[in-house]
């Protein structure tokens, strides 16, 4: 088998917002930027964070994602993946 091997997403509450909202990872993207002219996450970051393969991102970041989706941060922190990765 040549190239890369699959990658397994996890499920994040992230993902399922955009689905739910019929969004992409670019629409995220272009919305983060369009708020944050002058502090834009990157594309491949969002991209790891949303897909959930990127677990260790500062709060700032979460909040700049919950900025652009006009909603709080509970709703995308997974707080119950968080605690149990550190008991």
């Amino acid at each position: 088998m040549r190239g890369r091997k699959p990658v397994i997403h996890s499920e994040t509450k992230i993902n399922s917002l955009l689905e739910e909202r019929g969004m992409s990872r670019t629409d995220l993207y272009k919305l983060i930027k369009d708020k944050f002219p002058y502090d834009v996450v990157s594309m491949d970051a969002l991209s790891r964070i949303v897909s959930g393969r990127r677990k260790d991102y500062s709060i700032y970041t979460l909040f700049r994602i919950s900025v652009a989706l006009n909603i709080s941060l509970d709703k995308i922190a997974d707080v119950e993946e968080y605690v149990k990765s550190v008991q």
